[in-house]
């Protein structure tokens, strides 16, 4: 599959949340709108990043991501 990054500031954590929970929706309902003879699904993850305290690099936050995703793949394998 395709593989990207996304940046974001957020104000709040609660944005984080936001965006989410917008994201699992619009997946499911797009699963539901199109009644695909497939599921629909996003394997992404979410790592956050503190510039003025947090000494991880980059890469240390796109692996954080990476883990979290896989971490959150394998729930849903195990709900199935």
């Amino acid at each position: 599959g395709d593989e990207f990054l996304v940046v974001i500031k957020p104000d709040h954590m609660k944005i984080i949340k936001h965006i989410d929970d917008r994201i699992e929706a619009a997946t499911k309902a797009l699963e539901k709108e199109y009644q695909y003879p497939f599921t629909v699904s996003l394997s992404y993850g979410i790592s956050i990043l503190d510039y003025y305290t947090d000494e991880n690099t980059i890469k240390d936050v796109i692996d954080a991501a990476d883990n979290f995703m896989y971490e959150r793949k394998r729930k849903r394998r195990s709900k199935s």
